[in-house]
């Protein structure tokens, strides 16, 4: 963790293609890439369990594949958050879930629980309930947190026709100390026209929702969807590091996760955010150096 001074750094994802000329070392292998990617960041998100469950040995060997103090935060299935919203059959599910990833010990800390826009207030007591019977211990005694990222919009905005529905849940949210994740895609949705393929893609994928600089535990979390010219993020990224930096200030140890359209940027989009961040706290420790960067010696 200290890495990044008490901050969680990462991507959406451990691989891409196109990170072998720049976080990875060239013709690094699929199967290397989680080792790599834990040289340079200290967390990722976990987006493959929201489409399907890995199998046991694919777990062992994400554990064998990162140090102890690396953070998964992985995606509850889709089965889980979308399909069953939640009610008790999907209850049983998170739980075994849990217990099936247990072998990454404490590299999983935090679980995430993404929800569909559907998913508004006429469900808060399936919410209470699912956050309240989720275990908070696994097997072996390693602490298991949670955060959610909710995307109905009446759910996450302060709104005149729904007064204090904004503060319900996240009186909800702290009373079961669960973290608010946040979704910003106002850089991506900033892109002017024409869009390439991927920009475009990203937009119809994406939601369209307010963003708030509200922190309700001790590990905020913050996923950030690019614009596509990475040195415009500036106008974004600028005001998240003042957010970030009173976080840290605080004690606090957030999670910031930088996305790209197609993703092939997002760890320089990372990068950016980590100097505008070191311009305002001096003391954090320098970023490792990216294979890309390093001297070749002669000797």
């Amino acid at each position: 963790m200290q890495k990044f001074g008490g901050l969680y750094l990462g991507c959406p994802q451990w691989h891409v293609r196109q990170w072998n000329e720049s976080i990875f070392p060239p013709k690094t292998q699929a199967r290397d890439a989680l080792k790599h990617y834990s040289k340079v960041f200290n967390s990722v998100e976990g987006n493959t369990t929201f489409y399907a469950v890995p199998p046991s040995h694919i777990v062992q060997r994400w554990t064998e594949s990162l140090p102890s103090d690396f953070r998964l935060v992985l995606k509850f299935p889709q089965e889980i958050t979308h399909e069953r919203l939640l009610d008790q059959t999907a209850l049983q599910q998170a739980q075994r879930f849990m217990e099936h990833m247990s072998p990454l010990a404490e590299r999983l800390t935090y679980t995430l629980i993404q929800l569909p826009a559907q998913f508004d207030q006429r469900y808060f007591n399936r919410l209470y309930r699912f956050l309240m019977a989720l275990p908070k211990q696994d097997s072996q005694g390693y602490e298991r947190r949670y955060a959610v990222e909710l995307r109905a919009v009446s759910l996450t905005q302060a709104s005149p026709q729904s007064p204090g529905l904004f503060e319900e849940v996240n009186q909800l949210l702290s009373a079961t100390a669960t973290e608010r994740v946040w979704m910003d895609t106002r850089p991506l949705r900033a892109a002017p026209e024409p869009w390439d393929e991927a920009t475009q893609i990203a937009r119809q994928r994406k939601p369209n929702l307010p963003v708030y600089p509200i922190g309700l535990g001790p590990s905020p979390m913050v996923r950030y969807v690019a614009h596509p010219d990475i040195q415009a993020n500036k106008t974004w990224l600028k005001p998240w590091a003042q957010v970030f930096a009173q976080w840290l200030s605080e004690g606090r140890q957030p999670f910031f996760f930088a996305h790209y359209p197609g993703e092939v940027f997002a760890p320089q989009v990372a990068d950016l955010f980590y100097s505008l961040l070191q311009e305002l706290m001096p003391d954090l420790p320098k970023r490792p150096l990216w294979p890309s960067e390093r001297q070749t010696s002669l000797f």
